[in-house]
């Protein structure tokens, strides 16, 4: 019994060494992202920024909070007219999941007195 169990630990450290770390799958990530400010004006420009180095090989981001598509790369838009909480989304090119954001569009500026 002594040499089956001895034998079963020695192929799975085989494996091990031979399959590597890269042979278990990796866990994949979601991107993340944020508008900044992540609360607007009517018709304020806004910027995307992408935590770490999570879309290197770039993506797009969308929402029915932007006065219009974003074209692919670009990290810069025009928040919508209507008042509202929106959703962003980011797809990456190098990731399954997309990565999600929310933000608010004001309907008058904020009262500075309070």
């Amino acid at each position: 019994m002594r040499g089956i169990t001895s034998a079963v630990a020695f192929a799975a450290v085989a494996a091990a060494v031979v399959t590597g770390p890269n042979a278990f799958a990796q866990e994949e990530i979601t991107p993340e992202f944020g508008i900044a400010p992540n609360v607007l004006q009517r018709g304020q420009h806004f910027e995307v920024q992408i935590e770490k180095d999570d879309c290197a090989k770039g993506g797009r981001v969308v929402s029915t909070g932007f006065r219009g598509p974003l074209p692919a790369g670009d990290l810069h838009g025009i928040a919508v007219d209507e008042p509202g909480r929106y959703t962003a989304q980011l797809f990456c090119a190098d990731h399954a999941y997309a990565g999600s954001a929310g933000f608010e569009v004001l309907a008058a500026p904020p009262d500075p007195r309070t």
